[in-house]
């Protein structure tokens, strides 16, 4: 289950200084090198106000997000100094991490605590050994997951197994640990992620093949108007 299905306790809110803004990019930056020094400048603007929430999940682990207009742009695992994107920030950058896709009716398994299992991944079985993100995972890998209808990226996770073992598995078992969903209890306290109804996923779609120029919309009302047409 992920980090935010059930309601967290915030232990502390803390406005970040300058320096603590600077050693922050530095983090992130080494945590995931495609990011550049103008998008962090974008997400965690210097002059901005950044604050640092420490939180208690429902399962006892604590977390520290990263805050910069209500919107929680990254969190850390403290006891492991994981650093993770949230979706808010995945949507302004959806080839930050290696994408699964699954179907639009397990979206909402996923929002109610479900992993993402193997059945559940489209992959395109004539790659063998390197369907499932070209062979190049890790377990524990952070990996993202959009939908087949819909190309922003809607959960975050760790991978159960390395790509060679999902290939093994022979589609069963679980495949991501899931930690973090569109529409979760962090997404919730995020005002403008519930009211955008409609962006504009320029970058989106100019770096990802075989789509064609369009919005990207609300993920789960979109899929719902899919799965009800006639």
């Amino acid at each position: 289950m992920g980090f935010f299905n059930k309601p967290f306790r915030v232990k502390s809110n803390t406005q970040m200084k300058g320096s603590d803004k600077k050693k922050l990019k530095v983090q992130l930056i080494a945590a995931f090198p495609l990011l550049t020094e103008d998008d962090l400048n974008n997400l965690i603007p210097t002059k901005d106000e950044i604050i640092q929430s420490k939180i208690y999940t429902f399962g006892g682990e604590s977390l520290l997000l990263y805050i910069h207009n209500r919107d929680t742009v990254f969190f850390q695992l403290e006891k492991e100094k994981t650093f993770y994107p949230s979706v808010y920030t995945l949507w302004k950058h959806p080839l930050l991490l290696p994408v699964f896709t699954t179907h639009p009716p397990v979206l909402a398994k996923l929002v109610n605590g479900a992993d993402l299992m193997l059945p559940g991944i489209v992959v395109d079985e004539s790659k063998g050994i390197k369907a499932y993100c070209d062979g190049k995972l890790e377990k524990g890998d952070i990996v993202s997951v959009n939908l087949t209808s819909n190309m922003a990226p809607v959960a975050i996770g760790r991978t159960w197994r390395s790509s060679e073992d999902m290939y093994m598995a022979v589609r069963r078992g679980k495949g991501v640990d899931i930690l973090h969903t569109y529409g979760d209890q962090v997404q919730k306290l995020n005002l403008f992620f519930f009211k955008m109804c409609l962006i504009l996923f320029d970058q989106c779609n100019l770096q990802l093949k075989g789509f064609h120029r369009r919005y990207c919309r609300d993920p789960i009302a979109y899929d719902e108007e899919l799965l009800t047409k006639d």
